[in-house]
């Protein structure tokens, strides 16, 4: 929501973006596959505290020791800072309000595809000037 705020406010100085989930049809109107867990370690599971566990085998489908490391390093913290209100608020804000489905985590799952997808996006910007 804030990357395309910023693309839209500031257009001109804004050469590319790379959304790894944006919006882009309303909750409901969209065609996704049932969620799957690929990897599950049962006994990692057992291992975490209740509610980052909770909240981890609800969102990642990689539920083993790299999946929890990736998670708890880069979406936890965020996931524990989320403010409602806050949030509350930017969606009224948003022209095209629209809840996302929970479907992220690419750059979790396959880190050596999305780095390499961006890196070919990054040197197609670098090859621009």
């Amino acid at each position: 929501m804030l990357a395309r705020h910023l693309a839209a406010e500031r257009g001109p100085q804004v050469l590319s973006a790379a959304l790894l989930a944006p919006q882009v049809k309303p909750s409901g109107r969209r065609t996704v596959p049932e969620r799957e867990v690929l990897v599950r370690d049962d006994e990692l599971l057992a291992s975490l505290d209740p509610a980052g566990r909770n909240v981890f085998t609800a969102i990642a489908v990689h539920q083993d020791e790299p999946g929890w490391t990736a998670f708890r390093d880069h979406v936890l913290p965020g996931i524990r800072a989320h403010h409602r209100e806050d949030a509350a608020e930017l969606r009224k804000a948003d022209p095209v309000s629209r809840t996302p489905e929970s479907v992220f985590g690419a750059h979790l799952d396959r880190p050596a595809a999305v780095r390499s997808l961006l890196g070919g996006w990054l040197d197609t910007l670098a090859n621009r000037g």
